[in-house]
């Protein structure tokens, strides 16, 4: 299987994303209240998402992966502060299709966004994800550390 990262900025491309992001709440979130998942719309996340990108063109980035000419999967980078004294990469969003899961894509995402990050100067990178979620495991295997734990 060719997969090809790359930055996106095309609006299409954007538009996919958010779907991805709906997709895989829907699917893999079961635990978020039903009326949170029914709400999520793909022109309201995608007007947040331009809010988002604008509030720091450098950092606030999107790296997507292709299977032809399919967007498969997308990670998402930005800052984060745990105090004031500590500002730390983040990955704001990763997701890849439920099908396409556990066949290398988001292994290439993560190296690729994790490069980006260290080039801006950032050598930890901050992931907040669901307590429940069944990705917390892959972030383990890749030599994550959980150090925050709200109930959620």
């Amino acid at each position: 299987m060719d997969v090809k990262i790359k930055e996106l900025t095309e609006r299409k491309d954007i538009l996919e994303t958010v779907r991805i992001y709906i997709e895989s709440i829907r699917e893999d979130h079961s635990f978020k209240p039903v009326s949170y998942i029914n709400a999520l719309n793909s022109e309201e996340e995608y007007e947040d998402f331009e809010k988002w990108r604008e509030s720091d063109k450098e950092l606030n980035n999107v790296f997507g992966a292709f299977i032809d000419d399919d967007l498969v999967g997308y990670i998402s980078t930005g800052k984060t502060s745990i105090d004031d004294d500590e500002i730390k990469g983040e990955i704001t969003g990763f997701f890849v299709r439920k099908g396409l899961r556990k066949k290398g894509i988001g292994t290439k995402l993560l190296t690729v966004a994790a490069d980006f990050l260290k080039e801006k100067g950032y050598d930890s990178i901050l992931i907040y994800n669901f307590k429940r979620s069944s990705s917390n495991e892959y972030y383990r295997k890749k030599g994550g550390k959980f150090f925050i734990r709200d109930i959620q």
